[in-house]
């Protein structure tokens, strides 16, 4: 019997959707570190890594970013500094960026940090009704 190697397709789409699952069980299984039973699904997140990488697929975390109109993300809330901060900053990720060849193939979701007094209200992210 010969070994065959059979060529699977996948839409960018899906692809997409397992790099944003991947993200979400590597941000998990980091806030439980020195947890015992997690090697294996520290191992599983290493392996997907590895496949989303053979396939030139990479998500970006946003987490604690400067916010820049120019983005390519989603800005699902925004909320005000209780400090002095003067940056739009990004507080949370619901989902990273996922390249593909250094190509957008699905924005971020993010929630922002916007300032108590805004030098100008020109460059404030705003979230859709």
């Amino acid at each position: 019997m010969k070994n065959k190697k059979a060529e699977i397709t996948i839409s960018e789409s899906e692809i997409a959707d397992l790099a944003i699952e991947c993200w979400r069980m590597k941000q998990w299984v980091t806030s439980h570190e020195g947890k015992q039973k997690l090697g294996a699904l520290r191992r599983s997140c290493q392996k997907m890594e590895q496949f989303l990488a053979a396939c030139r697929v990479e998500f970006v975390d946003l987490l604690g970013r400067e916010y820049d109109a120019g983005m390519s993300v989603e800005v699902i809330d925004s909320i005000t500094a209780d400090d002095d901060t003067r940056a739009i900053m990004i507080v949370e990720c619901i989902s990273p960026l996922v390249l593909r060849n250094d190509v957008v193939i699905r924005h971020g979701k993010i929630v922002t940090q916007v300032p108590r007094n805004p030098p100008g209200n020109d460059n404030l992210p705003t979230c859709p009704p």
